[in-house]
């Protein structure tokens, strides 16, 4: 007999209208099957710095792709949303914040309401009662089982990136088990995660996202943290970029106190050849300009007018086969031209930064702190266990060490992506290389860049001659997108195994031993 679907309505953070809500998907109760059982509804979660994939394992893509940001309006900070309807829509005092910085989750107590607000209206699930039962140790005779709400007989694979330090999975496995009370889970690294999508255990995946840029080497499914290399010069830079390189060429843009703000579309109220007609909002923050324009104009910008050389050695020459001058119509009805040169320079950033450039001068000031010490690579239990009390601690200092001389070496010469790769490549052991060269995937937004992922293949043949480079992609149709969920798709491809199932962490198990032995001994 089919369950009938539930009557409550979605919270008041969603600004859909009720004919536009998704219909409610009938999840039936799941208690954990045993070693490779197939019936159990996985949802596998992949926290991004742009955007946020949830979905059901088994399904070829997302469920739903919904940006990493959430709002409020200064005058009711406690309210916060999370419909992109409703962070984008115009209002005066309106902040609009991320939740995660260079792939790390800043606010957990944020995080988990979008969470709920993800799990409620866009795949349908509602929250369950489920009575938990007192404490077989409690003496008290008045203590009563306490009915508790949350998402109860479903497990979750939550990604997260290899760099994730220890207090943030902490938080995330008590997120996860204790607050939303999913009734199990497991962490997933997200370069893992990438070589299982893309069905290569031994791999060097080269991920170029919105907040950093990655190159982390993967043998047996298991990523190698302390051989993990990683750069701020990253989409968010070319954001940058490009809209320093916009106001420079605007002729119509006024000047604000001093500065220059691009215009939204909604502040223009007529587009006119000499100047146009503005209707600005009053109290509109920076905050929410910059988002507003960093997810449209500025994003139309980055897909129309950015290339890459494929040769980035050679000279541009003065004619031949290249990207002619592109121009774009801004908001305001202003014609912006970029030539050939312009295009290519700003992702050159990515290979060659030129720290004259005082944008990447103070972004490499900002973002000297993203190279902090990862959590220790997988080794046996045996070997990683010391009868002495500080056995851990000596492993740890280790990593740190080693991290830390990896810092003051990128931060006294800037390092390019091709310098990452190639530095990744050769601290492997010889004997590994050729399984990495000859398994690059490169995956991310910025990867559908035209021309980068051919200029990556000329440098590394060129750096590497000994070595067969080979480059695997996957999802080439800029429409579907498909590299920017590569992490999901790996997830859902695991959660989808029975075999899997045997790695889950439960509710019970935490109680028993512990948030601090599980990362040792279950998330290595």
């Amino acid at each position: 007999m089919s369950v009938p679907p539930a009557t409550s309505e979605a919270p008041s953070v969603s600004s859909i209208p009720p004919q536009a809500e998704p219909p409610k998907q009938q999840v039936q109760p799941t208690v954990l099957q045993p070693y490779a059982g197939n019936d159990i509804t996985t949802i596998v979660l992949d926290p991004g710095s742009y955007n946020t994939r949830i979905g059901f394992a088994g399904t070829d893509h997302p469920t739903d792709m919904s940006s990493s940001l959430y709002a409020f309006d200064n005058n009711t900070p406690e309210n916060v949303f999370f419909d992109d309807q409703r962070i984008l829509f115009p209002k005066p005092n309106r902040e609009v914040k991320s939740i995660l910085k260079n792939g790390l989750i800043q606010d957990f107590d944020i995080f988990a309401h979008k969470i709920k607000f993800l799990m409620i209206n866009k795949l349908g699930i509602e929250q369950t009662t489920k009575s938990i039962k007192a404490s077989a140790d409690d003496t008290n005779e008045d203590q009563m089982d306490t009915e508790v709400e949350g998402f109860h007989n479903l497990p979750m694979i939550l990604t997260e990136p290899i760099w994730n330090p220890k207090e943030n999975r902490v938080k995330s496995i008590e997120m996860v088990l204790e607050s939303l009370k999913f009734e199990a889970m497991y962490l997933l690294p997200q370069q893992s995660s990438v070589s299982f999508a893309m069905g290569k255990p031994n791999c060097l995946v080269v991920e170029l996202g919105h907040d950093s840029c990655s190159v982390s080497p993967v043998f047996d499914g298991f990523t190698l943290s302390s051989k993990n290399r990683r750069s701020y010069l990253n989409g968010r830079l070319l954001t940058e970029l490009l809209t320093s390189k916009i106001k420079e060429k605007s002729k119509k843009l006024e000047t604000n106190d001093g500065r220059i703000d691009i215009l939204c579309n909604f502040e223009v109220k007529a587009k006119n050849s000499v100047q146009p007609q503005i209707n600005k909002i009053e109290d509109l923050t920076d905050s929410f300009r910059n988002n507003y324009n960093e997810r449209f104009f500025i994003q139309e910008c980055k897909e129309m007018l950015l290339h890459s050389r494929t040769n980035l050695s050679a000279p541009i020459p003065a004619n031949g086969n290249n990207p002619p001058a592109r121009s774009i119509e801004s908001p305001w009805g202003e014609n912006l031209i970029f030539t050939e040169e312009e295009r290519y320079e700003l992702v050159d950033q990515l290979f060659t930064p030129d720290k004259s450039n005082p944008i990447i001068k103070k972004w490499d000031d900002d973002h000297k702190e993203i190279y902090s010490p990862c959590h220790n690579d997988y080794m046996p239990l045996k070997r990683n266990t010391n009868n002495n009390s500080n056995g851990d601690e000596k492993n740890e200092n280790e990593a740190e060490v080693e991290n830390t001389e990896l810092e003051s070496k990128l931060s006294d010469n800037l390092k390019g992506l091709i310098d990452l790769i190639q530095h990744c490549i050769e601290d492997v052991d010889v004997d590994f290389r050729p399984a990495l060269t000859n398994n690059i995937i490169v995956t991310g937004g910025l990867s559908y860049i035209p021309g980068l992922i051919t200029a990556i293949q000329v440098e590394l043949t060129k750096r590497l001659p000994s070595f067969k480079i080979k480059i695997v992609t996957q999802g080439n149709s800029a429409m579907t997108k498909e590299r920017m969920y590569h992490t999901w798709l790996g997830g859902s491809i695991l959660g989808s195994l029975g075999s899997f199932q045997q790695l889950y962490v439960g509710r019970e198990e935490l109680a028993e031993v512990g948030v601090d032995r599980l990362l040792k001994a279950r998330f290595r």
